[in-house]
């Protein structure tokens, strides 16, 4: 895995020693790089999530790029929600898949095209999630 977890969160603010922080930010491409993140993240190496994050967090540290690590148990969580609308998940390997969606409101989208109601649509940001 060439690159090195950050220290510094885009948004401004370190995340060492933070309760809630980014594990890392950048693109995990394969299951190897996964693990090793993983790993690094058992032996206190990177942050990992601890608890559910609240809304003001979800609003500052989930932004593209960012990865988070935790554990089921340690968290008391089953899976990942960070109040965002996603598309249904598709496998990619050993990842799950799914697109950010973003709602158009019904007024605005009728401006732009007359007699249409207002949709999901797909934005161009992905999830991808790998279960340990």
């Amino acid at each position: 895995m060439p690159r090195r977890p950050s220290q510094q969160h885009p948004a401004g603010g370190s995340t060492i020693g933070a309760t809630n922080a980014p594990t890392f930010f950048g693109r995990i491409d394969t299951t190897v790089e996964a693990l090793r993140l993983v790993r690094a993240a058992q032996l206190g190496l990177v942050p990992r999530i601890r608890r559910r994050l609240n809304m003001e967090e979800r609003e500052k540290m989930v932004v593209s790029g960012a990865v988070f690590v935790f554990s089921v148990a340690e968290a008391s969580m089953q899976r990942w929600t960070d109040g965002k609308m996603w598309s249904p998940s598709r496998i990619d390997g050993n990842f799950l898949v799914s697109g950010a969606r973003v709602y158009v409101m019904p007024y605005v989208d009728r401006l732009a095209r007359p007699g249409v109601q207002g949709a999901e649509r797909e934005e161009g940001s992905r999830r991808r999630v790998r279960s340990l």
